[in-house]
């Protein structure tokens, strides 16, 4: 007798429709998952007395299973509860949609600590960076093999925190956010049934996520451009801070008795505005981060900015210093984003 011969999919469906029933006109696998009483499905370490919450085991199991689900496919789960005693199923899925809703504030949380300790990363590798160039261009460790091999060294350093910040931004969601994601985008619906499985009450997945207190689109990305601007401001008060050593001071000495005044200028300038690049920045993630001391100062310090670069960068047109117009103009843009980011926000206070 000839074996049947399945594809790997057909097999799968196969082996699932073994354990749980399949509706494939639909797209729908049930799962009944059941418990012997509701007492089982809270945890009474956590909460008040009577107040309890849906234990976590209970969103992991659901999470698990539907793991199983083809693609394609949604989950139809069943929660049969044979004694529910004095609990109310309403009360029940009330309490998992709560839980739901815990774990999304704690995946919004996770994922704006990850963006902070990805800036601090990534600023870290940029400065790391920036004491090689100085390195480079002064020989600040000499000559020969030990400057060599210690160039080398920052330059894995500084490459490692950076591709570190990387990782935890886009390569490493929390587990919270695996088990949101799964749970949202595998569920059709969520019934709870006594023991003669009748269902007594169930959602669907949009009925769930109506109760979700998610953020707007708009709100995320102002938030995101806040950080985003905030880290880019650091990096140009850094990166003033070289040209101010690198340029700026061997300018002055070399300079003409004609350009010596324009020179001194612009130093004033360039010092006053690093210095500011870097205090506006280091505010805006931690007004990010919700600490907020510096906020009073914040919005005023963002118009004296815009004044030092729009000075410097007349000065610099001034001396023909073209080079440096490019640089002055993405200062300018990473300003408008956070000035956009810091006066759109309206959670701020």
């Amino acid at each position: 007798m000839k074996k049947k011969e399945f594809t790997i999919n057909e097999h799968r469906m196969e082996l699932i429709k073994k354990y749980f029933p399949i509706d494939e006109q639909n797209k729908i696998v049930t799962i009944k998952i059941y418990y012997e009483k509701a007492q089982d499905l809270l945890d009474f370490s956590v909460g008040e007395l009577h107040c309890e919450l849906m234990s976590n085991e209970v969103l992991e199991k659901i999470t698990k299973v539907t793991d199983m689900v083809p693609e394609t496919y949604k989950a139809n789960i069943l929660l049969i509860v044979e004694d529910y005693s004095d609990y109310d199923p309403k009360l029940l899925m009330q309490k998992l949609n709560d839980l739901l809703e815990i774990n999304n504030y704690q995946i919004i949380k996770d994922k704006r600590k990850d963006l902070v300790v990805s800036t601090f990363l990534i600023l870290t590798g940029f400065i790391i960076f920036a004491l090689l160039s100085l390195e480079k261009t002064y020989h600040l460790l000499g000559t020969g093999i030990q400057q060599s091999m210690l160039e080398e060294l920052a330059d894995i350093t500084g490459t490692v925190f950076i591709w570190e910040a990387v990782g935890m931004i886009f390569l490493s969601p929390s587990e919270f956010a695996k088990i949101g994601i799964k749970f949202i985008n595998k569920i059709q619906r969520v019934s709870f049934l006594n023991k003669e499985e009748k269902v007594i009450c169930t959602e669907t997945q949009n009925e769930i996520l109506q109760g979700f207190e998610n953020e707007s689109k708009l709100s995320n990305f102002r938030r995101t451009l806040q950080i985003i601007s905030s880290t880019g401001l650091v990096i140009l008060g850094i990166y003033a801070l070289m040209a101010l050593i690198v340029s700026f001071i061997p300018c002055i000495i070399d300079s003409t008795p004609e350009a010596l005044f324009f020179n001194i200028v612009a130093l004033i300038i360039v010092i006053f505005e690093s210095g500011g690049l870097l205090i506006e920045g280091i505010a805006g993630i931690f007004d990010y981060r919700g600490k907020r001391k510096l906020n009073k100062y914040l919005k005023y310090l963002i118009f004296v900015l815009i004044g030092l670069t729009l000075a410097r960068f007349f000065v610099r047109y001034s001396l023909h210093q073209t080079q440096y117009l490019v640089t002055n103009i993405f200062s300018l843009i990473v300003e408008l984003a956070f000035i956009f980011s810091i006066f759109t926000n309206r959670t701020r206070k």
